[in-house]
């Protein structure tokens, strides 16, 4: 009973941060286009400074995936 508890904190706790990196994620993606451009990230220095490095597929824009490694 214990296990089936503490997975489901777990769970909630998770969903709880996946729903703060969203909201965060949406409100650097100015355009709501779903990804993170270039000129979106300069909002924030860290971003700006990491972006290159977050864009994992180097396609010019950070999809939520690859802003969830983003650390300020």
């Amino acid at each position: 009973m214990k296990k089936i508890s503490l997975l489901a904190m777990c769970l909630v706790v998770s969903g709880t941060a996946n729903a703060l990196g969203n909201e965060a994620f949406n409100q650097v993606d100015e355009d709501q286009n779903g990804t993170i451009s270039v000129s979106e990230a300069q909002i924030n220095e860290a971003l700006s400074l990491q972006f290159a490095e977050l864009d994992v597929n180097q396609d010019g824009v950070l999809s939520a995936e690859e802003f969830a490694n983003f650390q300020s």
